[in-house]
C-alpha cells in the first residue's frame, strides 16, 4: 500500500493539503532567520533521481555502505534507471525476481518499499507535476514538518533516512540531525 500523508487526502484525486493542490504547490517562502536553505541539490533533478537516492538511503541503513555501492550498478539495471512510472508498474512477480537477483541486496521489505515509493512518486507527480515542486514547497516549512512529510509519505523511511534525504535535497542542516536534537 502506498503511504500518503493523511493531510493530503482531501482532494477528489486523493491529494491536497498544505503543499498545494492540483493547480500546483504553494510557492516557497523565503527562509526565516536562523533557517538557511540552499538551492535544491543537483542530485535530485528529477523524480527518477528522487527515487534513486531515496532507495540508496533506505538500503544504506543496516548494510555496509561499501556493499551498497558495490552492488549499485545491479540496482540501476534491475530498477531500469529508477524511472518511477516504470518501477511503479512492477508487480508481485517482479518483486520475486528482484528478491532472487544475486546482484542486489535481497531484503524483501526494502525492495518492496522501492516499488511502493515509486507508486507514491507517480501519484504525487499526477497532482503536483513533480516531486521537485513538492520539495520547493517544503522549503517554506520548518524542518520538523519537512521530515514528518517525508516519513509519512514514503515507505520504510525513519528519522535518519528522512534527514539524509532532506539534507541531500538542501532542505536540512547538520544541526537538524536527529541525534543532535
Amino acid at each position: 500500500m502506498t503511504h500518503i500523508a493523511s493531510d493530503l487526502t482531501d482532494h477528489p484525486n486523493g491529494l491536497s493539503g498544505p503543499y498545494g493542490d492540483v493547480d500546483g504547490p504553494a510557492p516557497a517562502a523565503a527562509p526565516g532567520p536562523g533557517e538557511p536553505i540552499k538551492a535544491l541539490s543537483p542530485a535530485l533533478r528529477s523524480d527518477a533521481d528522487a527515487l534513486r537516492e531515496l532507495t540508496r538511503l533506505i538500503f544504506s541503513v543496516g548494510f555496509r555502505l561499501d556493499e551498497v555501492n558495490r552492488r549499485w550498478a545491479a540496482f540501476e539495471a534491475a530498477f531500469q534507471g529508477f524511472d518511477p512510472a516504470v518501477v511503479a508498474a512492477f508487480d508481485p512477480y517482479s518483486l520475486s525476481l528482484l528478491q532472487a537477483n544475486p546482484g542486489l541486496i535481497r531484503n524483501r521489505n526494502k525492495l518492496a518499499a522501492t516499488l511502493s515509493n515509486a507508486r507514491t512518486l507517480v501519484r504525487l507527480g499526477e497532482v503536483y507535476g513533480s516531486f521537485s515542486a513538492i520539495l520547493d514547497a517544503l522549503a517554506a516549512e520548518v524542518y520538523e514538518r519537512r521530515t514528518e512529510f517525508i516519513q509519512s509519505t514514503f515507505t520504510h523511511v525513519g528519522p535518519i533516512t528522512a534527514y539524509a534525504f532532506l539534507r541531500l535535497a538542501g532542505l536540512a542542516e547538520e544541526s537538524d540531525h536527529p541525534h543532535r536534537q
